[in-house]
């Protein structure tokens, strides 16, 4: 997913042909960088939610929560380290209703709210994405 420019928001939704109980999506990349950047700018958070009850493992490195609600966002509350290259995350569906659709939606807002000089072109990868039916 490619999000690019200031406070843009990138959807994706994902429509199966049979209820499903369950969905992993394998995430790749949600960083953030809150201080610093080049002449301070390029701050950023990537901010990730699912429009189902969710949970998180993998890399937990300043995770803001391992659970969240529906339309509640995951992300990092402090710099991700520059040497650290391949963040991998598997963020789950927990509800206890069946579903036919699933959407993830993906922003980068500015870590210093109200910094519009903040550069654009922030992105996570979606991996493997399983599921079970219902």
């Amino acid at each position: 997913m490619l999000n690019i420019g200031y406070q843009t928001t990138s959807t994706v939704t994902i429509t199966f042909s049979e209820p499903v109980s369950k969905a992993d999506l394998q995430l790749h990349d949600i960083t953030a960088i809150r201080t610093g950047g080049q002449n301070q700018h390029g701050r950023y958070v990537d901010r990730i939610a699912l429009d189902q009850p969710w949970s998180m493992t993998g890399d937990m490195q300043s995770a803001n929560k391992t659970m969240g609600n529906a339309g509640e966002y995951f992300e990092r509350t402090a710099d991700s380290p520059s040497n650290h290259k391949a963040w991998l995350n598997t963020m789950s569906t927990r509800g206890q209703s069946p579903f036919t659709s699933l959407t993830l939606t993906y922003s980068a807002p500015s870590a210093v709210f109200g910094d519009a000089t903040r550069c654009g072109w922030q992105f996570i990868a979606i991996g493997n994405i399983d599921f079970c039916l219902a």
